[in-house]
């Protein structure tokens, strides 16, 4: 009998095709022909579809598809009952009109077609539906995965997280901003030789001592909104640049931060005020300056109910706006494109994206209104995306292993660019030949800025110049009076501290064009190694402190702490999101297998991981040799026992959303909801949580606990904006 199991059909590493009634499977691709047409599958689509093929010998429960393929506690019926609608929508044709799925009346759905399996390097298979089963593993055994140097290693994809962003100052310090964002370089992608090279020059627009942040240039190039905070000021209000005389206005003034995120034909600039409370309220609002920009009328469109900043575009009508709905499918930090009716108030949905793939997060209507372009994060990079303006015909155009912060269509809808921040490349795709041109762009100036850069066209755009600082500060928790001092406030770029365990003071990363590792013991400063890795994970100092290990996304290196010599260079085909290191022979890593992140040990004496749990988590360390902390998505936080295999729930009640920065010893968790404020919980008390300490400036990126019980210290990785330019660049 032959077996087909998940890693075959589902990461096409021995299926080349699937064919069942009328349909050809690509799992390579995720696409479907009936050999008159061909569409390409959606990432949730193509989970489902799979999952059906797998387990087409029996009928699969919703429960079943909410746990294996959406992977989460709880899914709306109504979500699944979209999905569902959705694939049967693509499995029809008019080659196949019979229902390929069939519903059963409270009970769940079943695969109704025999399939055929296509190996790539054998002859063809046929499978009835009786052979196709499903791969299984209990969940109490341990699963042991070899390593990449292993010809027999599985091979689980790359995984970043989620971006997501409330407003800057209040915003910028509430929410966890990731790694792939603002704080890598990225510097292991080999650039190409570019075809040309071209130097910026550049015209200054704001001469206002302070921070600007999200220039966004109006339709016609007549105006620039953008976000503006005064120094020593709280709050981003917004400003209007007049481009051709450069007077400037501030046209939204509130107790709140006020971002641009979208212009229509007509001079109206759509805007969002984010309320950093302890529940965030959003809005979204049009300013009208097609007449009188110093009497602007400004009007509410309606609630996001969001803390993330979004992206939007407005028809030329202007009374349909295209933006990023955060909250797709219940998941707080998960955006897809929607098109809202300004009139009516009802939406519909343009984009789709799967769980695993991060979201869309930015969108742009071609020139003649009748396309829409929108990037996607995907595990690698970002995915380029054309469709109709109504979400048919998606396409996706290419994948990039770099982050797009914006893109544009040329004059004539013929082609789009952007910016490849990586080599600082202009990249235009032009439609009718599917190719790429490039050329470099000679700058002062870093474009790698999240808020900052925006492109306008292919040879031009708008730059808020480096606004971003962040500093090491610490709390010893013994003081009868809790104050925040510094650990290595410099003018430099300083994160990831990993305290020592027998004294005081530990290791830190900065990123001051290049990156490195620097120790810091009573007031002295030494640097230890430069990192030449593409992303850092996770830093951390042994248990004995005689060693130090630098987590990349796919590889652990081991340095001795005295002599600096490498001990171990550890690759790993997953991707590592977090480490613990409290056994002195075992690290803990939050590690992405596939499609989700679990709990696995890697055993550094025998070069083996071994899974421990399949649970999906966000977050987790190791409170001591015997438990482990973890957080899930949704602000659920668990206590495993290593020994028994047990899970307990802890009953601290945190906002999915809203999780700025935790950690934790043996007795406490400590953590902060709103990136200012910072709480300890007991974990062996059923005490109610206590506050230790509110900051007066600055926001809370990252919390680390000391090892050390005698003097237990809170090490707070903060940052704050600084002072910026704001540029118009043409090339």
């Amino acid at each position: 009998m032959d077996f087909v199991n998940e890693n075959e059909v589902g990461f096409t590493k021995k299926v080349k095709e699937v064919v069942f009634g009328h349909w050809t499977l690509s799992p390579k691709y995720h696409t479907i022909t009936d050999g008159s047409i061909q569409r390409e599958l959606e990432p949730l689509l193509f989970s489902l579809l799979t999952y059906f093929i797998k387990h087409n010998d029996r009928i699969v429960s919703r429960q079943e598809l909410v746990d294996e393929v959406w992977k989460q506690a709880y899914v709306d019926d109504n979500a699944i009952n979209r999905a569902m609608s959705e694939l049967r929508k693509v499995l029809k044709s008019e080659k196949q009109r019979a229902q390929v799925v069939k519903t059963h009346y409270r009970k769940g759905y079943s695969f109704t077609l025999e399939i055929e399996v296509i190996y790539y390097e054998q002859k063809q298979k046929s499978v009835t539906k009786a052979e196709v089963i499903e791969e299984t593993t209990e969940v109490t055994q341990a699963q042991v995965l070899p390593l990449k140097n292993d010809p027999k290693a599985i091979k689980p994809k790359m995984g970043i997280p989620p971006i997501y962003l409330k407003g800057i100052i209040s915003l910028l310090f509430i929410i966890p901003i990731i790694s792939f964002f603002y704080f890598n370089d990225f510097n292991s992608v080999k650039t190409e030789e570019p075809l040309a090279s071209v130097e910026a020059s550049s015209v200054l627009l704001s001469w206002q001592k302070g921070t600007s942040l999200l220039p966004l240039l109006s339709k016609d190039s007549k105006y620039v909104a953008y976000s503006f905070r005064e120094s020593g000021t709280n709050g981003f209000n917004l400003n209007i640049k007049e481009m051709d005389s450069l007077k400037e206005f501030k046209i939204a003034d509130n107790d709140a931060d006020i971002f641009p995120i979208g212009w229509s034909r007509k001079r109206e600039l759509f805007y969002q005020i984010i309320r950093n409370q302890e529940i965030v309220e959003c809005e979204i609002w049009k300013a009208n300056l097609a007449e009188d920009i110093t009497n602007t009328r400004h009007e509410k469109l309606f609630n996001c109910q969001s803390g993330h900043i979004m992206s939007a575009d407005a028809t030329d009508d202007g009374n349909t706006l295209l933006y990023t709905k955060f909250n797709y499918r219940e998941h707080p930090n998960l955006s897809a494109i929607v098109a809202r009716d300004l009139k009516s108030g009802s939406e519909y949905q343009v984009s789709s994206p799967n769980l695993a793939i991060f979201g869309d997060y930015y969108v742009k209507i071609s020139n003649n209104g009748d396309k829409v372009i929108f990037l996607r994060q995907i595990e690698s990079g970002t995915g380029i995306f054309v469709a109709n303006i109504d979400g048919n015909n998606q396409r996706k155009l290419i994948e990039v292993d770099y982050y797009v912060t914006s893109i544009s269509w040329n004059a004539l809808d013929e082609s789009i660019s952007w910016m490849n921040v990586i080599n600082d490349q202009i990249n235009t795709f032009h439609f009718d030949t599917d190719s790429i041109s490039k050329y470099k762009v000679d700058i002062e100036y870093s474009m790698r800025s999240t808020f900052g850069f925006k492109l306008a066209s292919s040879n031009r755009a708008l730059l808020a110049t480096d606004y971003f600082d962040r500093n090491i500060s610490k709390i010893h928790l013994k003081d009868s009076e809790l104050t925040v001092s510094d650990f290595s406030n410099t003018d430099v770029y300083e994160s990831m501290v990993s305290p020592f365990h027998s004294k005081n003071g530990g290791i830190y990363l900065v990123r001051e064009g290049s990156r490195s590792i620097w120790s810091l013991i009573d007031n002295n400063r030494k640097k230890l190694v430069d990192v030449d890795l593409s992303e850092v994970a996770d830093i951390l100092v042994s248990p004995d402190d005689k060693k130090f290990l630098i987590a990349g996304k796919n590889e652990i290196l081991i340095y001795q702490l005295d002599s600096l010599k490498l001990l171990n260079q550890i690759p790993f085909d997953g991707s590592i999101e977090e480490v613990s290191w409290v056994l002195p022979t075992r690290l803990l890593l939050t590690y992405k297998n596939g499609s989700s992140t679990s709990l696995w040990f890697y055993d550094l004496d025998r070069g083996q991981l071994v899974q421990i749990s399949k649970s999906v988590v966000e977050r987790a360390i190791m409170l001591d040799e015997e438990r482990i902390l973890s957080t899930t998505r949704k602000g659920e936080i668990f206590i495993l026992d290593v020994n028994s295999g047990e899970s307990s729930a802890l009953d601290i009640n945190l906002p999915a959303s809203n999780i700025v920065a935790w950690t934790a010893d043996k007795n406490y968790f400590y953590y902060s909801i709103d990136g200012i404020t910072i709480y300890k919980k007991s974990l062996v008390k059923k005490d109610a949580a206590e506050k230790l300490t509110k900051l007066k400036q600055g926001g809370l990126l990252e919390l680390t606990i000391s090892p050390l019980t005698e003097d237990p210290t809170l090490y707070l990785t903060l940052f704050d904006t600084r002072d910026n330019l704001l540029l118009d660049l043409t090339f």
